[in-house]
């Protein structure tokens, strides 16, 4: 097989290969890595006149472009410090594909491979390839894992093939498991076999135990695995732990693994030492290799731990009952706008005018004719005022007029009348009596609105409002959030069910509660507002661990058969049901509180100039009397 791109060797110690000639070594080793896509290779080898010639031969080699030389004399068989240290480097820096070659049939190269495995460098960062004639002896106390990438070459020298095996352990301790993976020759070129995904091909972890913690908020108990697993039991805590379990069973069932479950209070903080409590603590001492709980990515929690594959959606918002739309204080003069009530007033006052102006100028046409005419409190300002209420209130008037100029002027009040009445009966039915509109939909809602805003007292909030740095958020912050602020969740729950409160947390664990304690129209009027933009979750692992890559594969396939998808439905509570019994929502008295200020204020008024009156006509009878 072609190079579809040139090699670079990396020579850190003079290679050759017992049983092929160099022109093969080249041609089998670029065969090989070229079909494992690494476009660095570094050889260990066991003779510098053989690697003067290797080098000598791919100078016109089409599958090699550069050579790189590092020499370290090993002629003498003893491989320096120095020397492991420079080859850790050398194979640190080449990224994760880089091809090493090795010679396997010499005890300097043996030494190396040794010193390899301590590193724990027989990992899935480096695709190897061991040449040796003696089969897999001396593999017993290498460290190779479930994710490393170990191809054993063996020469059949009657048939001219060279046989590959793939080796590696479940765990480092255990035996070595080598299976086929193909053969090459002179003739044919590479012919590999082994060509099913290699964590697939791997997922038997023929029932490996892992020590695994889980971050709870509530006590399980004796028993954390029944507390785990029983959704009926309190489901709606401790439901990102719950899911993740679920997860993590199902992923042992897929790959023959169980756990060893251990429960602590705190996903993991670190101390001023950089040291972690909680779940992340025990990771970071080795007490433990799984972390079940899923964690939000953060730097300080890479320097620890791995993240395997993405579970859990961690989602918090500012949950409120929205206040009424309907049945304020406002609400009769909320059909029309300022403009129209503006409008609607002054032309009802020109008619006012109107109307008196032709009544007056009638009343004195009438008494320079000396006609017969009413009191004067026909043309009075008074009867014309009433005229005008009862042309608004549709209900008619006493005041009369022969005038042709008083009826048309009166007429189209009556018109005018009728049409705005139409439209605000209209606004009127449909704001009081229908499902009432949301109006707080945003952050900057939220600051104008009359509710107080607050959190539940945990870590993340508590995060969360530290350190914010959007300017709306820090405004809603100063405005709305005074002290106290943070709140027991049972003292938040309360507050949002009987005050002008929003509370700021995860929702799903508010629904439950929510759910039993709220009744139907408190249900209904439930809002979220979105302030934290949702952050995805992680299980996280021992870091470096060579189980990483085999669970984030298992948890994609969760995601893509849809278990991820049936075990939320499961594990995340849903929003409080509202049952919309009815359509008909009864206003109340804040809802109708101007007309019966109205009905107040024309009492009082009423009162006062009727007492103003009287007053008026005791001191004329007193003033009569004394005369």
């Amino acid at each position: 097989m072609m190079l579809k791109e040139p090699f670079v060797f990396v020579m850190l110690i003079y290679c050759a290969a017992e049983s092929l000639d160099g022109e093969t070594s080249v041609q089998f080793i670029a065969d090989y890595f070229a079909y494992k896509g690494a476009h660095m290779i570094t050889t260990f080898t066991c003779s510098s006149h053989d690697a003067r010639y290797l080098m000598s031969l791919t100078k016109t080699s089409p599958t090699a472009a550069n050579f790189w030389t590092v020499s370290v004399t090993a002629e003498n068989g003893n491989f320096s410090h120095e020397g492991t240290k420079r080859t850790r480097n050398v194979l640190n820096a080449a990224g994760n594909v880089h091809g090493v070659f090795l010679d396997y049939g010499c005890a300097t190269n043996r030494d190396i491979f040794t010193q390899m495995s301590d590193k724990f460098l027989l990992n899935a960062s480096f695709n190897w390839l061991i040449w040796s004639t003696d089969g897999l002896s001396g593999m017993e106390n290498v460290n190779l894992n479930i994710d490393s990438d170990v191809t054993w070459a063996t020469p059949d020298t009657p048939r001219g093939l060279v046989l590959l095996y793939d080796v590696y352990k479940v765990n480092y301790t255990w035996p070595v498991i080598s299976t086929l993976a193909g053969q090459w020759n002179r003739d044919n070129g590479l012919v590999y076999t082994l060509t099913q995904f290699k964590y697939l091909r791997r997922g038997d972890l023929q029932g490996l135990l892992f020590n695994a913690a889980v971050a709870v908020s509530d006590s399980p108990g004796d028993d954390i695995e029944r507390w785990l697993s029983s959704p009926v039991d309190r489901h709606h805590m401790d439901s990102i732990a719950k899911y993740n379990y679920a997860l993590h069973r199902q992923l042992g069932d897929r790959f023959n693994f169980t756990m060893q479950l251990h429960a602590t209070y705190s996903q993991g903080y670190p101390d001023s030492n950089g040291q972690f409590d909680g779940m992340l603590g025990m990771l970071q001492r080795g007490e433990v290799q799984l972390g079940i709980t899923s964690l939000t990515m953060l730097p300080q929690r890479f320097e620890i731990v791995d993240f395997t594959g993405p579970t859990w959606k961690f989602r918090t918002s500012v949950l409120f009952r929205h206040p009424r739309t309907t049945g304020t204080s406002y609400s009769l003069l909320k059909p029309f706008t300022k403009t129209v009530w503006l409008y609607t007033l002054l032309s009802w006052a020109l008619m006012m005018v109107t109307i008196h102006l032709v009544k007056w100028l009638e009343y004195l046409r009438q008494r320079d004719d000396h006609q017969p005419s009413r009191s004067d409190c026909d043309h009075s300002w008074g009867a014309t005022i009433l005229t005008i209420f009862g042309a608004i209130s549709e209900q008619g008037t006493e005041m009369e007029s022969k005038w042709m100029t008083w009826r048309i002027v009166y007429l189209v009040t009556l018109v005018q009348v009728v049409l705005l009445n139409a439209y605000y009966g209209a606004c009127m039915v449909s704001d009081l009596l229908q499902p009432p509109p949301r109006t707080i939909h945003t952050v900057r809602d939220l600051i104008n609105s009359r509710l107080h805003v607050g959190y539940v007292d945990n870590r993340h909030n508590r995060e969360y409002f530290q350190d914010i740095t959007d300017p709306t958020l820090k405004e809603l912050y100063s405005k709305k959030m005074k002290p106290p602020h943070a709140f027991p969740v049972s003292t938040a729950i309360e507050k949002l069910h009987k005050e002008p409160f929003a509370v700021h947390d995860e929702a799903i664990s508010l629904y439950p509660t929510i759910e039993q304690t709220f009744n139907n129209e408190d249900k209904c009027a439930i809002t979220e507002i979105v302030l934290f933009s949702p952050r995805m979750t992680y299980p996280v692992i021992h870091k470096r661990s060579p189980y990483r890559r085999l669970l984030s594969y298992g948890f994609h396939k969760l995601w893509e058969t849809g278990t991820m998808a049936r075990e939320l439905l499961m594990w995340r509570p849903e929003p409080p049901k509202c049952q919309h019994l009815d359509n008909f929502y009864s206003v109340d008295m804040e809802g109708v509180a101007v007309a019966f200020l109205i009905f107040v204020f024309g009492v009082i008024t009423g009162s006062v100039i009727l007492f103003l009156e009287r007053l008026q006509d005791f001191k004329c009878f007193w003033k009569k009397k004394d005369e």
